[in-house]
């Protein structure tokens, strides 16, 4: 009974992380829509020019907005978006983007894990 119900918590939780998955898949494709073909090229110089494409404010919060989720889902590959930000919005500016979306993307994971720490402790722990 024990094991019956260990392997149907371990279901629940592949479930829940497909679910999140697929929410930030979706998210992703109707805030950027067409980024995820042009992230499955893996061209740097497409992600060059559909980030281009933004002139004003949102090429900045989209730039933050794509290493924050880069950091979160790792999913994401981290040199084209690195580099095309650095290149349309110049070394220290493009720095600065990314920079800032990465310290936020883990302030928010170390912030989650030291409130979630107890559950995850007993997830941890119930699954040895």
């Amino acid at each position: 009974m024990a094991k019956r119900n260990g392997i149907i918590k371990a279901l629940i939780q592949i479930g829940l992380i497909l679910v999140v998955l697929a929410l930030i898949f979706f998210s992703l494709n109707s805030v950027l829509p067409g980024f995820i073909d042009v992230l499955a090229n893996g061209q740097q110089s497409d992600v060059q020019e559909y980030l281009n494409s933004f002139h004003d404010f949102s090429g900045y919060a989209i730039g933050f907005l794509l290493q924050f989720i880069q950091i979160i889902t790792i999913a994401l590959p981290s040199v084209p978006i690195q580099v095309a930000v650095g290149v349309i919005f110049g070394t220290w500016r493009g720095f600065l983007v990314c920079y800032l979306g990465y310290v936020s993307a883990n302030a928010l994971i170390f912030i989650s894990v030291l409130h979630l720490r107890d559950f995850i402790a007993e997830i941890i722990n119930f699954s040895l």
